[in-house]
């Protein structure tokens, strides 16, 4: 049996069409061009046919003295996978979801070193050994120390904000509200998160004009909250509103410095800042 090259027609399509037969050197063996099918059923899990492999096609001769069908060998050369399309599409979703772990990996392990460390001592090697990633492959997700503490300091602020609207669902009352908001967030600062508490560690100075514009977007975002907060409630005439967000927010991250667990829950803190404030401005406004 002779062997005949199969190649394909071009380059971009790869599905069992897009290979013709190239003709036998033997000028006597002429045949009409052969309808290869490939009988994919008994392939391996992922329905390849691989480079190389060897497929038996039969054809009828031309020539009437040759009765019969003659049996021919034919070679798959340079042949590219035919992978069964939802397999396919089933291993790209497992890799962007193990890549999207990964990297969630990576950055907890960042805010644990940067809120251990701070910023200046911790080292890209040793978050990349906390996250057990190879140290050059964790350049693959961020470019630089710095870009990974934004990119912690953009989750913390992401995960606080998302907390805080869901302890504000079917909460009633001006006051109500903004207790509710005041304990979500001494919650997350003190006992929760990480990432925030890596936040509210320190702020690196070496932050470039990018980086400290989203920055800048997430925090805002988050203190609007506050602010509308503030706005419902009915206060004294000429009550500097933002002087009184920016109040609270820095009692309440202060707290990250002198609370000590099992004192006082973060929920009996928010009532007391609230019911300061509340106490007085209702005063004020008799």
């Amino acid at each position: 049996m002779q062997a005949m090259n199969i190649s394909q027609t071009s380059s971009g399509d790869r599905s069992a069409g897009a290979f013709r037969e190239i003709p036998p050197r033997d000028p006597d063996m002429l045949y009409r061009t052969p309808k290869l099918t490939l009988d994919l059923s008994q392939q391996n899990a992922e329905n390849t046919v691989s480079a190389g492999t060897f497929l038996q096609a039969q054809h009828r001769p031309l020539n009437p003295a040759k009765n019969g069908l003659l049996p021919k060998m034919f070679y798959i050369s340079g042949a590219a996978p035919l992978k069964n399309q939802s397999a396919s599409n089933s291993k790209t979703e497992t890799k962007t979801r193990a890549a999207t772990n990964r990297r969630q990996e990576l950055l907890e392990a960042a805010a644990k070193h940067f809120l251990e460390k701070g910023f200046a001592a911790a080292s890209m090697r040793a978050i990349a050994a906390e996250a057990n990633m190879k140290p050059g492959s964790i350049y693959y997700h961020f470019d630089s120390k710095s870009t990974l503490f934004v990119e912690v300091h953009k989750v913390g602020l992401i995960n606080i904000k998302q907390r805080l609207e869901t302890s504000l669902k079917g909460v009633e009352g001006g006051w109500e509200r903004l207790e509710a908001a005041c304990a979500s967030h001494l919650k997350v600062l003190l006992e929760g998160d990480v990432f925030f508490q890596a936040v509210m560690s320190e702020t690196p100075k070496q932050y470039g004009p990018t980086e400290k514009a989203q920055i800048i977007f997430h925090r805002d975002a988050y203190e609007a909250i506050f602010s509308q907060l503030l706005d419902d409630l009915d206060l004294p005439v000429g009550t500097d509103r933002r002087d009184l967000r920016l109040m609270l927010i820095g009692a309440m991250n202060w707290a990250f410095g002198w609370y000590q667990p099992g004192r006082e829950t973060p929920e009996e803190i928010a009532r007391k800042y609230v019911g300061f404030l509340a106490t007085q401005l209702k005063k004020d406004k008799d």
